[in-house]
């Protein structure tokens, strides 16, 4: 009821989206925040506890947002990165410099396809990120590592989505799993492989002008 009466002006799923990411927060007071993931501490990554913490990390709050759209019956998934790619002169300790850590934010199914929201960060439109393009674009694929690709978390087998909705999926490919940085042992979590998908978006954007659109 607290999501649906935020979105309740709203005509289309984009209002919706854009809404809740930038007033679901403020469902305990003060806001839920962003906070980094304490090195030595299990982090709050269920809804509940983010809320009683009244933060959480970007994983914890795409959780969050997820929870949020799927409850006024947006479809919505976790997608990431378990490592930057960004070099020796930004990581000179590669994946284990902070720089090259793990990220996570938000994909939703909005309008007739796929847009990825950045969770509490620049809340004025869909598919922007302080990691798009420039992040995104140093990511790739690699057939002996998942260490440096984008990923997307499916509840259904991602064979059987190609199977029965597959223009809703073609763009992307079905991954062995979705990878957690922070417990690599775990596999239990199916996933697609995103990152062409985030290269052929900069290449539009790279062609397109950004109007913003203003739903408060």
């Amino acid at each position: 009821p607290h999501m649906a009466k935020l979105v309740e002006h709203c005509l289309d799923d984009e209002c919706a989206a854009l809404v809740l990411n930038r007033a679901s927060w403020r469902i305990v007071d003060p806001p839920i925040k962003f906070v980094a993931a304490p090195p030595n501490e299990i982090n709050s990554y269920g809804p509940f506890q983010t809320m009683e913490r009244h933060n959480s990390s970007c994983t914890g709050l795409s959780i969050f947002l997820v929870d949020a759209l799927r409850s006024v019956a947006i479809p919505a998934r976790v997608a990431g990165t378990p490592h930057w790619r960004k070099g020796k002169a930004v990581c000179p300790d590669g994946d284990a410099s902070p720089e090259c850590g793990n990220h996570n934010w938000v994909e939703a199914f909005i309008l007739g396809e796929w847009h990825f929201i950045d969770q509490h960060g620049l809340l004025d439109a869909l598919d922007k990120g302080w990691f798009f393009p420039a992040d995104t674009n140093l990511q790739t694929h690699n057939d002996h590592s998942m260490n440096h690709s984008i990923y997307s978390t499916t509840w259904a087998p991602p064979h059987e989505l190609l199977r029965v909705a597959r223009p809703y999926y073609a763009h992307f490919a079905p991954a062995p799993h979705f990878p957690l940085a922070w417990d690599w042992d775990t596999r239990s979590i199916q996933g697609w492989e995103t990152v062409k998908w985030y290269h052929s978006k900069a290449s539009a954007y790279a062609g397109t002008s950004h109007p913003n659109k203003s739903y408060f």
